[in-house]
């Protein structure tokens, strides 16, 4: 736990119902030098939680302002995955952005193509930067978004997440990793959520890289909600239960066969819902 003062204790929580993670404001009671107790976990402004077999639900960070979603090139990101990134920060109330990194490892045409196909996240009002620390490019435009911001970096192991922190705290002991050769996959670096100051103003966590992001301890309606571009269209069809497969009279299958609504993200729907079982 870090102090007004900027002075960090090892602090156990008094009260086992309560969990405090990074970006909680609790109130503690020192009790040595450099240790204490956290005696109470303040009101949270906003939550992120991730699936758990255990607990349904489990606390990442609190009092976020925005979830970053790193994607890159290798690991090649897939768009379902990041659909589950975006979901989860509609129903958490967080703002979203979208950050292409390792740029360096794509051609020209390749560029093209992936800017092409993150353009469906533009059209649909969501922020996207790309960045390359190799290159140092769009670091700075990086820098902007997370000024006096409470942010968190999601995304698979191997994006370059720790690679983006460590280029804007220099000082700062950070591990990199790197892709395995042989999975395509990366390898993970970051073993815990850490909170981080940044010298512009604002606070940046690291998370632990996942492969995956299954959102199953979210009800269906709460997941189709989370595709923002589905509201509209969300309680307007014949059957109240409608799951928008074969029904008929479904309004967001009409939006989608007019072209209101984008069918690979309607398909992105639907992979979500039937990977749901834990």
């Amino acid at each position: 736990m870090e102090d007004c003062d900027g002075h960090t204790h090892r602090c156990v929580i008094k009260h086992r119902s309560e969990r405090a993670v990074s970006g909680d404001r609790v109130r503690w009671r020192m009790l040595a030098v450099g240790s204490g107790v956290v005696t109470r976990v303040l009101p949270r402004k906003s939550l992120l939680q991730r699936p758990d077999f255990r607990q349904g639900a489990r606390p990442i960070a609190a009092n976020l302002d925005q979830i970053v979603a790193v994607i890159a090139p290798r690991p090649e990101f897939k768009e379902v995955l990041l659909d589950r990134y975006l979901v989860t920060a509609e129903h958490a109330g967080i703002r979203p952005l979208i950050v292409l990194n390792k740029t360096d490892l794509l051609s020209a045409p390749a560029l093209e193509h992936t800017r092409a196909r993150l353009a469906q996240y533009s059209s649909l009002g969501y922020k996207v930067e790309l960045s390359s620390v190799k290159q140092e490019q769009g670091l700075k435009a990086l820098a902007r978004r997370l000024k006096d911001r409470s942010s968190i970096l999601v995304g698979q192991s191997g994006v370059g997440k720790s690679s983006l922190i460590r280029n804007m705290l220099p000082h700062a002991n950070i591990a990199v990793g790197s892709v395995s050769k042989g999975t395509r996959l990366g390898r993970h670096t970051t073993s815990a959520t850490t909170l981080y100051h940044l010298g512009c103003g604002g606070d940046i966590i690291d998370s632990p890289g996942v492969r995956d992001f299954g959102l199953w301890h979210m009800p269906p309606d709460e997941i189709a909600n989370g595709f923002k571009e589905f509201r509209e269209f969300l309680g307007h069809c014949r059957f109240r239960n409608c799951t928008h497969r074969n029904e008929p009279d479904c309004a967001l299958r009409a939006a989608v066969d007019s072209g209101q609504v984008n069918s690979r993200r309607f398909e992105s729907y639907h992979s979500i819902i039937s990977g749901m079982s834990p």
